[in-house]
């Protein structure tokens, strides 16, 4: 029914001078046609249109996503109970772009106090409220799915007296407690109820526990080793992780613990230690039994040469001798190391020094070695067959016949180098082989000729191709000089990082 003419109408100017600043979109509709009759700045904003283009058109024409066979419902409502509505979080696409959530507020206008002669709308853009609303319904989804599911234990603490207001099942079976008996309990029992006592076994006092240090103090707890009381009445290994949950502010206003059963990992733990202690056990025997093997070449082959008729056979016997026990104490060191990885040098040269004192009664060898100073094995049993080398060709050579002297065997460690060295009180260099200058290996005689008596220094010993040879392996260099006034020295110098030994070329 038309009612353009319907008297009276509503005095919009008390009205606009109240919203006409307001930043809530308000429009003012009269008649049963809700004929627009007035549109804030705010409203037209929103609508993107011009207050020229709207005046006097029906709601239904001016907003006809919201209109129903031509009406528009919620004013309709209005009209007819003649009360105030509300209409909260409408989804509404009031002009073309994403739809948008509002609250709608409609209020009857009256004329005298009796006849309602038009509709105060009021909208109220709440889009960010109804997103972090829906992201608040998502996250709490995921938080049951998460306590629901999660393989760990896991608590939530409100406040500081940490009350407990959400628990994980799993952390639930595992001492076989329901939610109901639990949550909304403090600080103050959770000893009692979790049956929670240090790895000692004794018992946890309530201001000691992971969760009531993040809750009351704000505290990050890293990696705490704790037992529960488990259902079986057995006790269970755990690891737990715990920090506060603070506000927009950073106040504090709980705490979130997790905690990890980790018997498992114990019992995995134990078995390596186990199949660890048995592989070294394995190894220490294997280099018992190669030890054991080498001395008793050594013994045959001293055997042997007592019995060799030849000066030049018996010498050679004596020297190979020398090298198997060499090899043998060298075992001997490895065998009695920690990690069968390296080997201590102080106890490798006294077993040297012993093997050649017995080869060579009434021989002084004294050893001068830090202990702790450690070599890894593999180029340690070469190392040690060039310094028994060395120590016989002194034992043998630095000494004319009946007298006697100190042969010394010396380790050190200075700026990440290794310097292992035989020296002796001799007859010296000169006397010694005819060879009188200093040099590398590769560059002169590193001794006196080797330990094979018989064979001239200068046709290349077998004595001196060992200790050549060896000392290429392990990136050593061989350096020799006169000890003092007597005697000769001769240096090895090499790496103690194996990473950094690096052979030299032939011809070096």
């Amino acid at each position: 029914m038309p009612d353009d003419f319907i008297p009276p109408s509503p005095d919009i100017r008390p009205i606009q001078a109240l919203v006409e600043d307001l930043p809530v979109p308000t429009a003012l509709l009269e008649g049963p046609a809700h004929r627009i009759a007035y549109l804030n700045p705010a409203f037209l904003r929103l609508l993107g249109r011009a207050a020229a283009d709207l005046m006097g058109l029906p709601a239904a024409e001016a907003f006809p996503r919201q209109a129903v066979r031509g009406r528009v419902p919620l004013l309709d409502l209005v009209r007819a109970e003649g009360q105030p509505v509300l209409r909260r979080a409408q989804p509404l696409r009031l002009k073309a772009d994403e739809p948008r959530f509002w609250d709608l507020e409609a209020t009857p206008l009256r004329h005298g106090g009796s006849a309602i002669v038009g509709v105060l709308l009021q909208c109220r853009d709440v889009t960010a409220q109804q997103q972090a609303l829906r992201q608040g319904e998502a996250s709490r989804a995921t938080l049951d799915a998460l306590f629901a599911h999660v393989p760990e234990g896991l608590a939530i603490g409100d406040g500081r007296q940490a009350r407990l207001s959400r628990v994980s099942a799993h952390g639930l079976a595992m001492v076989g407690r329901t939610a109901a008996e639990v949550v909304g309990q403090g600080a103050e029992l959770h000893p009692t109820t979790w049956r929670v006592c240090h790895p000692d076994g004794s018992p946890a006092a309530a201001e000691d526990l992971p969760l009531a240090r993040a809750a009351a103090h704000g505290e990050l707890v890293q990696n705490a080793v704790w037992q529960l009381r488990g259902a079986d009445g057995g006790l269970i290994p755990i690891l737990c992780n715990a920090g506060p949950i603070r506000d927009s502010a950073g106040r504090v206003t709980g705490g979130i613990v997790a905690w990890r059963d980790m018997s498992e990992v114990r019992r995995a733990e134990d078995a390596l230690r186990e199949a660890l202690a048995a592989q070294r056990m394995l190894a220490r025997e294997a280099d018992h039994r190669i030890k054991n093997s080498l001395q008793l070449v050594a013994a045959l082959l001293r055997l042997q040469s007592g019995r060799a008729a030849d000066p030049a056979t018996r010498a050679a016997l004596e020297a190979a001798t020398a090298r198997v026990r060499a090899v043998a104490e060298a075992h001997r060191a490895l065998q009695n190391s920690a990690d069968l990885r390296s080997v201590q040098l102080h106890d490798m040269l006294r077993d040297l020094a012993a093997a050649a004192a017995a080869l060579h009664p009434g021989a002084d060898i004294r050893i001068i070695a830090p202990e702790g100073l450690s070599l890894d094995a593999e180029r340690a049993i070469p190392l040690a067959l060039v310094l028994s080398e060395l120590v016989t060709n002194a034992l043998k050579h630095a000494y004319p016949e009946g007298q006697g002297g100190t042969v010394y065997l010396m380790a050190e460690a200075s700026g990440g180098r290794l310097l292992a060295v035989v020296a002796d009180d001799g007859c010296g260099m000169a006397q010694g082989n005819g060879n009188q200058g200093n040099g590398d290996s590769g560059q002169g005689d590193p001794g006196r000729g080797g330990a094979d008596a018989g064979q001239p220094a200068g046709q290349g010993s077998l004595g001196e191709t060992v200790i050549r040879s060896l000392a290429r392996q392990i990136g050593a260099t061989v350096r020799r000089s006169a000890n003092g006034t007597a005697g000769l020295r001769v240096a090895l110098d090499l790496p103690l990082d194996p990473a950094a030994t690096a052979e030299p070329s032939p011809g070096s």
